[in-house]
């Protein structure tokens, strides 16, 4: 069997709970001189260390948008006494941005901090009654550090133009893994899991 999709999304988020997490303190504190900010930068007493750095949420009326498209492939064939199955997802992320920002296609620091504006997820698999093995290959473009609203324009280490915005061609390399699973059902209600990730 084949089965084919096409999704396109458009979010218009207004009036939101957004996250203000340890790099807007940083910056707000060492850059824009906040000393509210600073305020939540603890350090340590005997070191002058960082020890940790209240973030907190807030309610934002900055708007936040997103868009952008995902195509999937789902087929399935008998083989072998279990079924071969070939699954696909591409995304294209059109718009990610808050406010006048765009952060489709960029990276910041701290995990997931990479919005990459193309990914692709293939798997190959094959399923019986007992076991089921796949493979798995995950692959993201590479983003840009270097855009306008960067984390490296505020501490200014990253290329600029004369203007002095980042220039769009300083970019994180591609992501690209292999991730392999097997999995079998030794007794009703019992599954057995092997994992092996980045092949």
């Amino acid at each position: 069997s084949l089965t084919l999709s096409a999704d396109y999304y458009h979010i218009d988020l207004t009036n939101r709970v957004a996250g203000l997490g340890v790099s807007f303190f940083l910056t707000n504190c060492y850059v824009s001189n906040n000393a509210d900010a600073c305020a939540r930068v603890v350090r340590d007493p005997t070191t002058g260390q960082v020890d940790y750095i209240n973030t907190t949420r807030e309610n934002s009326d900055t708007p936040l948008v997103a868009s952008g498209v995902d195509v999937g492939l789902d087929w399935r064939v008998p083989l072998a006494g279990g079924q071969f199955y070939l699954q696909d997802t591409l995304t294209y992320t059109e718009n990610y941005k808050i406010g006048d920002t765009q952060y489709a296609d960029t990276v910041f620091s701290g995990i997931g901090g990479v919005t990459p504006n193309w990914a692709n997820t293939l798997t190959l698999g094959w399923s019986g009654d007992d076991v089921t093995f796949q493979v798995r290959h995950v692959w993201k473009k590479g983003a840009r550090q270097g855009f306008d609203g960067a984390e490296c324009q505020a501490y200014g280490d990253c290329d600029v133009d004369a203007d002095g915005i980042p220039v769009a061609a300083f970019r994180i390399p591609d992501l690209s893994v292999i991730n392999a699973s097997v999995r079998f059902d030794v007794t009703e209600g019992f599954e057995l899991t092997a994992i092996v990730n980045n092949l």
